[in-house]
């Protein structure tokens, strides 16, 4: 799949698998570098999101993979950025990382400044276990994620406050098991 997304310049998509489940909420990827390719043939790779999408049905490819029709899974109506929202995350996100003593790049604060989403931005570095991120992920509103997002850092911080979380997580891009 990925050598012909690369051959064809495509797009492919990314669901998660949680437990035994596969997602039916999912994100289009395309390959924007290879890092290193190895012996064996597989390869690191570095990707971009592209848009969200719903899985109506899918089958297994002959070589292995899944292939799925899909329609777009889009935010349900359009809304203004909630700035007094993002002001109190900001808000908690720095109390977050100066707990945590953990300082982020000129270019990821240059990049959330710039986010259309800011809420998948503060969610790259929010330590979100893969359940978290599904939900995140299936939001249909820019408020809610918003919404999730605080109630994320909040608790975080009530962690850190019971020494109960270290910087690497953050840092790392580690997850924290809040459920």
């Amino acid at each position: 799949m990925l050598k012909r997304s690369l051959e064809n310049n495509e797009e492919f998509g990314i669901v998660s698998k949680i437990d035994l489940e596969i997602s039916h909420i999912g994100c289009m990827a395309k390959i924007s570098e290879i890092v290193k390719t190895y012996e064996n043939g597989s390869t690191d790779i570095i990707i971009k999101g592209g848009a969200r999408f719903n899985i109506i049905s899918q089958n297994f490819h002959p070589d292995g993979y899944l292939e799925a029709e899909v329609t777009p899974f889009e935010d349900l109506g359009e809304e203004e950025v909630d700035t007094v929202l993002v002001n109190k995350i900001m808000v908690r996100f720095h109390m977050v990382l100066e707990k945590a003593q953990v300082e982020l790049s000129k270019n990821y604060w240059r990049k959330l400044k710039s986010a259309n989403f800011k809420s998948y931005k503060f969610a790259e570095k929010a330590g979100m276990n893969l359940k978290q991120q599904q939900d995140l992920l299936c939001l249909q509103s820019e408020k809610e994620r918003l919404r999730f997002v605080l109630n994320h850092f909040e608790r975080i911080e009530k962690l850190i406050d019971k020494n109960q979380l270290i910087s690497e997580i953050i840092a790392g891009d580690g997850y924290i098991n809040l459920n």
